[in-house]
Protein backbone atom coordinates (compact mmCIF):
# COMPACT_ATOMS: atom_id res chain seq x y z
CA UNK A 1 0.00 0.00 0.00
CA UNK A 2 1.47 3.38 -0.95
CA UNK A 3 2.43 5.69 1.86
CA UNK A 4 0.28 8.58 0.65
CA UNK A 5 -2.99 6.66 1.16
CA UNK A 6 -4.68 7.14 4.52
CA UNK A 7 -7.71 5.39 5.93
CA UNK A 8 -10.38 7.68 7.29
CA UNK A 9 -13.27 6.46 9.39
CA UNK A 10 -16.42 8.44 8.81
CA UNK A 11 -18.92 8.90 11.62
CA UNK A 12 -21.38 6.75 9.67
CA UNK A 13 -18.90 3.89 9.86
CA UNK A 14 -17.87 3.82 6.21
CA UNK A 15 -14.17 3.51 5.49
CA UNK A 16 -12.73 5.46 2.59
CA UNK A 17 -9.25 5.61 1.10
CA UNK A 18 -8.01 9.01 0.04
CA UNK A 19 -4.70 9.96 -1.47
CA UNK A 20 -3.02 12.99 0.02
CA UNK A 21 -2.30 14.28 -3.50
CA UNK A 22 -6.00 14.89 -4.19
CA UNK A 23 -6.94 18.32 -2.82
CA UNK A 24 -10.49 18.54 -1.51
CA UNK A 25 -11.16 14.86 -2.10
CA UNK A 26 -11.64 14.06 1.56
CA UNK A 27 -14.37 16.60 2.24
CA UNK A 28 -16.26 15.64 -0.91
CA UNK A 29 -16.13 11.91 -0.21
CA UNK A 30 -16.93 12.27 3.47
CA UNK A 31 -20.02 14.37 2.78
CA UNK A 32 -21.11 11.94 0.06
CA UNK A 33 -20.70 8.95 2.41
CA UNK A 34 -22.57 10.76 5.20
CA UNK A 35 -25.50 11.46 2.90
CA UNK A 36 -25.58 7.81 1.84
CA UNK A 37 -25.46 6.67 5.47
CA UNK A 38 -28.33 9.00 6.45
CA UNK A 39 -30.41 7.68 3.57
CA UNK A 40 -29.66 4.07 4.61
CA UNK A 41 -30.62 4.85 8.22
CA UNK A 42 -33.99 6.26 7.15
CA UNK A 43 -34.71 3.09 5.20
CA UNK A 44 -33.70 0.89 8.15
CA UNK A 45 -36.05 2.72 10.56
CA UNK A 46 -39.02 1.98 8.35
CA UNK A 47 -38.93 -1.73 9.28
CA UNK A 48 -39.59 -3.28 12.71
CA UNK A 49 -36.32 -5.22 12.54
CA UNK A 50 -34.47 -1.98 11.86
CA UNK A 51 -36.13 -0.31 14.84
CA UNK A 52 -35.23 -3.26 17.08
CA UNK A 53 -31.64 -3.21 15.84
CA UNK A 54 -31.43 0.53 16.48
CA UNK A 55 -32.86 0.06 19.99
CA UNK A 56 -30.28 -2.65 20.71
CA UNK A 57 -27.53 -0.39 19.37
CA UNK A 58 -28.69 2.47 21.60
CA UNK A 59 -28.79 0.18 24.65
CA UNK A 60 -25.25 -1.00 23.91
CA UNK A 61 -24.11 2.60 23.51
CA UNK A 62 -25.71 3.54 26.84
CA UNK A 63 -24.01 0.58 28.53
CA UNK A 64 -20.66 1.64 27.07
CA UNK A 65 -21.21 5.19 28.29
CA UNK A 66 -22.10 3.95 31.78
CA UNK A 67 -18.94 1.85 31.86
CA UNK A 68 -16.91 4.82 30.67
CA UNK A 69 -18.42 7.02 33.39
CA UNK A 70 -17.61 4.35 35.98
CA UNK A 71 -14.01 4.14 34.75
CA UNK A 72 -13.62 7.92 34.75
CA UNK A 73 -14.96 8.17 38.30
CA UNK A 74 -12.58 5.44 39.45
CA UNK A 75 -9.70 7.21 37.72
CA UNK A 76 -10.67 10.53 39.32
CA UNK A 77 -10.81 8.89 42.74
CA UNK A 78 -7.42 7.24 42.20
CA UNK A 79 -5.89 10.53 41.05
CA UNK A 80 -7.26 12.40 44.07
CA UNK A 81 -5.81 9.75 46.39
CA UNK A 82 -2.45 10.06 44.61
CA UNK A 83 -2.64 13.84 45.03
CA UNK A 84 -3.26 13.46 48.76
CA UNK A 85 -0.33 11.05 49.08
CA UNK A 86 1.87 13.45 47.15
CA UNK A 87 0.81 16.33 49.44
CA UNK A 88 1.70 14.23 52.49
CA UNK A 89 5.11 13.40 51.01
CA UNK A 90 5.73 17.06 50.25
CA UNK A 91 4.67 18.08 53.76
CA UNK A 92 7.05 15.50 55.26
CA UNK A 93 9.86 16.70 53.01
CA UNK A 94 9.17 20.35 53.93
CA UNK A 95 9.06 19.48 57.63
CA UNK A 96 12.34 17.60 57.26
CA UNK A 97 13.88 20.56 55.45
CA UNK A 98 12.62 22.93 58.15
CA UNK A 99 14.13 20.71 60.83
CA UNK A 100 17.46 20.64 58.97
CA UNK A 101 17.39 24.43 58.65
CA UNK A 102 16.61 24.81 62.34
CA UNK A 103 19.40 22.38 63.27
CA UNK A 104 21.81 24.23 61.00
CA UNK A 105 20.77 27.55 62.52
CA UNK A 106 21.17 26.17 66.04
CA UNK A 107 24.54 24.70 65.12
CA UNK A 108 25.68 28.00 63.59
CA UNK A 109 24.37 29.90 66.59
CA UNK A 110 26.22 27.46 68.84
CA UNK A 111 29.43 27.85 66.84
CA UNK A 112 29.08 31.62 66.80
CA UNK A 113 28.31 31.53 70.50
CA UNK A 114 31.49 29.53 71.09
CA UNK A 115 33.47 31.99 68.96
CA UNK A 116 31.99 34.91 70.90
CA UNK A 117 32.78 33.19 74.19
CA UNK A 118 36.36 32.54 73.01
CA UNK A 119 36.75 36.20 72.03
CA UNK A 120 35.39 37.32 75.39
CA UNK A 121 37.83 35.01 77.14
CA UNK A 122 40.67 36.30 74.97
CA UNK A 123 39.75 39.91 75.76
CA UNK A 124 39.59 39.12 79.49
CA UNK A 125 42.89 37.28 79.28
CA UNK A 126 44.50 40.20 77.43
CA UNK A 127 43.16 42.65 80.00
CA UNK A 128 44.64 40.55 82.78
CA UNK A 129 47.96 40.34 81.06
Amino acid sequence: MPQNIHNYIVSAGAQINITSTMPGARSFRVSKKKKEAKKAKKIVFETPEGLRAEAARLIEAADREEEEVRRKRAKAKRLSMEAEEMEKKIEKRVEGDEEMVMEDAEQKAGEEGEVVEEKILEVRFEKKV
